[in-house]
């Protein structure tokens, strides 16, 4: 059995694919990201970090219920994942990711308050709400 394509798609087909964006648009032409776009970018892949640090997380807590004791395998794991956040967030920033992940939550499933410098309490109950709070401290 064969198909015959209609003349459009053929001529279609024999057009020449671009390979570079510069055979579309010439050479000597800068292309940059909108900065919208990238702040967007910067914000999703903090909120996924977050998200799967809250998961592993809750599934260390549903394991250790049972009466396994994954502190010592979760150790070494929980260095590496603060030196690369202290590597991508800086110091400050990292340590209240870490609290805000490992800690805020209490035993009956309250979200602790965070005091921050002025004495003001902040309750942040959402990856999108630390990712604001911790904007504030861009460039200090």
């Amino acid at each position: 059995m064969r198909f015959y394509l209609p003349s459009k798609l053929q001529n279609m087909k024999k057009k020449k694919n671009f390979k570079h964006l510069t055979d579309l648009i010439g050479k000597g032409i800068n292309i940059q990201e909108n900065p919208k776009s990238t702040k967007n970018k910067e914000q999703q892949f903090f909120l996924d970090i977050i998200t799967d640090l809250c998961q592993l997380e809750a599934k260390s807590q549903i394991i250790s219920s049972t009466g396994i004791n994954v502190m010592e395998y979760e150790a070494g794991f929980l260095q590496v994942i603060t030196s690369l956040l202290e590597k991508q967030f800086g110091e400050f920033k990292s340590q209240i990711i870490i609290w805000w992940v490992f800690e805020s939550i209490d035993i009956d499933g309250e979200v602790s308050a965070l005091v921050d410098e002025n004495e003001k309490e902040h309750i942040i109950a959402t990856p999108k709400q630390l990712y604001k709070f911790l904007k504030r401290y861009d460039g200090k």
